[in-house]
């Protein structure tokens, strides 16, 4: 009982922070005009990005909230769903940006460009047919199979994102050098959340992704 409220109180501080934290930003990105990113080339993705974010950190937050009082309700079911769609594209989002730094300098660019937005269409796809099928509008055969694909994306979006910085040959400075550093880094996190989660899916590895999105957020941003 003490581990299920400590788990509720980190993932309630958790939401609460992402969705104020997001929601922010993406009013600045969309309403003041600032430029986003850390460079021009990520100027169209990383307000899309932190605009998912905030999505997807204030309907865990409702969800959260809604579990205390309503856990049944039409509401909750329907706000499950749209949580499965959103979040369901935010590793092709966190793989475009690590993309985007690093397009120009990669070899056989043309297979990158057809790579990117296939993993935008199957995570699409998975993201949809997972929420449905949550919700109870899509029938599956095999349930417990099926929910290993959402899990097989965010291990996907790490492979990726890690041949990208390995691949490149972008001539890095000092500050570029310990930027990619903590790409790797939160990379290698990414795998191994997707690993604990296929193999040990508790609430506590649950939690695990929310606070990778902070950092891949933090590293991107600054």
């Amino acid at each position: 009982m003490l581990g299920y409220k400590l788990l509720y109180l980190a993932s309630l501080i958790t939401f609460t922070f992402g969705a104020l934290a997001f929601s922010v930003l993406t009013f600045f990105y969309f309403c003041g005009g600032h430029r986003a990113g850390r460079d021009s080339s990520q100027s169209g993705v990383f307000p899309v990005f932190t605009l998912v974010c905030a999505a997807s950190f204030l309907m865990n937050l409702l969800l959260w909230i809604l579990a205390a009082q309503n856990p049944d309700s039409l509401f909750a079911t329907v706000l499950g769903t749209g949580l499965q769609i959103v979040t369901g594209f935010l590793p092709p989002l966190i793989f475009h940006l690590l993309f985007l730094e690093e397009a120009i300098y990669l070899p056989m660019r043309h297979l990158w460009r057809w790579l990117l937005p296939a993993f935008y269409a199957i995570s699409a796809l998975i993201a949809f047919a997972h929420g449905f099928n949550d919700a109870g509008l899509l029938s599956i055969g095999q349930p417990e199979a099926f929910d290993i694909l959402p899990v097989m994306i965010l291990g996907a979006a790490g492979i990726l994102g890690l041949l990208v910085q390995l691949l490149s040959r972008r001539s890095l400075s000092d500050v570029e050098r310990r930027h990619r550093r903590w790409n790797v880094i939160l990379l290698l996190l990414t795998l191994c959340i997707a690993l604990l989660t296929w193999f040990k899916p508790t609430p506590w590895v649950g939690v695990l992704p929310d606070y990778l999105v902070l950092g891949f957020f933090c590293v991107i941003l600054f």
